[in-house]
């Protein structure tokens, strides 16, 4: 039987470093803040502190469990020839699951041949007890959506369950006021830039967007002008951003 590391191959996510060391970028959740910074920013030191205790009083999030399956291909009825399926808000009562995706159609290295990964998502704003549920009542869920769904004829031979207390930003409330609050101060530190979810949208489109318009503006800062889409929205379409 296939084991996790089989079904859940995962890669490293390193920092990026341009010009030498003259810039880094390090991922980290809103209250535990790395930034990205040129080596002459010594001044942010002061304002990491400012904007953690922000983040903790006012940038609220969603708990999110993630149930992972994995299932010889034989048992699963549907072609799976997508990305997976999002439940519309008229239907989470009924439905529990936010979303489902057909990781081993998005990523086949997820999963050995014969194979199939399914990644199911409970909780969320509107159901935050769902991601408190037990091993068994969240497998059990799951199931009970993907089988008549999917037209699942067996069990799963490999189950993995992660729980994200801190998993959806709320754009809510003072969220506004605060994201304005965040601009003007580092307007006044030139070469620190911010790029996370709870800026700018939650959506995977939504953060290639981002990065990459982060990634081009700390080039031209280096003197890399040369780089396409320096100027690109971090609201635009991805192919404005990419091709600008």
């Amino acid at each position: 039987m296939p084991n996790r590391r089989d079904f859940l191959k995962t890669s490293l996510v390193t920092p990026f470093v341009l010009s030498g060391s003259d810039a880094f970028s390090q991922a980290a959740p809103a209250g535990k803040m790395l930034f990205a910074m040129h080596q002459s920013t010594s001044r942010a030191a002061g304002f990491r502190g400012s904007l953690e205790g922000w983040s903790r009083a006012g940038i609220e999030y969603a708990p999110l469990s993630v149930v992972h399956l994995g299932l010889d291909r034989s048992v699963v009825g549907h072609p799976l020839d997508g990305t997976g399926f999002l439940v519309p808000r008229s239907q989470r009562e009924s439905r529990v699951l936010t979303g489902n995706l057909w990781m081993s159609s998005l990523f086949p290295a997820h999963a050995p041949n014969g194979k199939a990964l399914l990644t199911s998502y409970l909780g969320g704003a509107r159901r935050p007890q769902a991601a408190d549920w037990d091993d068994e009542r969240s497998v059990s869920k799951v199931l009970s959506v993907l089988e008549p769904l999917l037209g699942l004829r067996g069990a799963p031979e490999m189950v993995r369950i992660d729980r994200h207390r801190r998993a959806l930003p709320l754009y809510h409330g003072a969220y506004q006021a605060r994201m304005l609050a965040i601009d003007e101060r580092l307007a006044g530190l030139p070469g620190l830039r911010l790029a996370a979810n709870y800026r700018d949208g939650v959506s995977i489109r939504d953060r290639i967007v981002c990065g990459h318009t982060i990634a081009m503006r700390v080039c031209a800062a280096l003197g890399h002008r040369n780089h396409a889409g320096v100027d690109a929205p971090m609201s635009g379409s991805l192919g404005m951003a990419v091709s600008r």
